[in-house]
């Protein structure tokens, strides 16, 4: 009976696995038979996955909460309300992550290029994956009846699965598993999971996302 809870959410969950591996193996197809400009073409690598995430990460979710939340309700669940103390609350975390990183990165070197893949680094990138994992994910396991802080934690080994089935295609798996840039997510994902929780918005978690993602493409 407790697991039988958690149904709805974990069907998702294996749901948006199975479409992200989807992705990845239609890629693999697609240079290897029609498309093997793919590889060496960052503009259209940019284009596949931009087309792939916002497939997977925005459209599939939002078909799964129309089906398993009344729609009225859809807004809170997602978090796309209380705008203006989300963004408040994550440009005042969002300083105190910077400056931590700052301090262990060490200062960026400030040669930023704009590009399309810079734009959908710092909006594409954030709005997509916390639509998914704090505006799906971890509210979904919350709905089920798990408190916040293991939801949040679930929900930020989740967000490292994602990254390590990324990794595993790309044939860095356990490089970047065992690595500062795993721990790095994982602590991002708890901090941006417990801004969405805090704000009750999931404003404040894009915003945390979008600036790390432009102070780690200013490295």
């Amino acid at each position: 009976m407790i697991l039988a809870k958690y149904n709805k959410i974990s069907v998702f969950v294996i749901s948006f696995f199975l479409l992200w591996t989807l992705a990845w193996l239609i890629r693999i197809f697609l240079v290897a038979t029609m498309w093997s400009s793919l590889n060496m073409s960052s503009n259209q690598n940019l284009l596949y996955w931009s087309v792939m995430k916002i497939i997977v990460w925005v459209v599939f979710p939002i078909i799964y909460i129309k089906k398993n939340s009344p729609f009225e309700n859809i807004k809170k669940f997602i978090g796309l309300q209380n705008a203006k103390r989300g963004i408040l609350y994550g440009l005042y975390v969002s300083i105190a992550w910077i400056t931590l990183s700052y301090f262990f990165q060490g200062p960026p070197k400030l040669n930023l290029v704009f590009s399309l893949t810079l734009l959908w680094v710092i909006a594409g990138t954030p709005i997509s994956e916390e639509f998914s994992f704090r505006g799906i994910i971890l509210p979904g396991l919350q709905k089920a009846g798990m408190a916040f802080w293991p939801a949040n934690i679930i929900t930020s080994v989740i967000f490292i699965c994602i990254h390590c089935l990324g990794w595993a295609f790309q044939g860095v798996l356990a490089t970047s598993l065992f690595s500062v840039t795993s721990c790095s997510i994982l602590l991002f994902s708890l901090v941006a999971g417990w801004l969405r929780y805090k704000s009750d918005s999931l404003y404040g978690s894009v915003i945390l996302h979008s600036l790390n993602n432009l102070f780690s493409a200013l490295k």
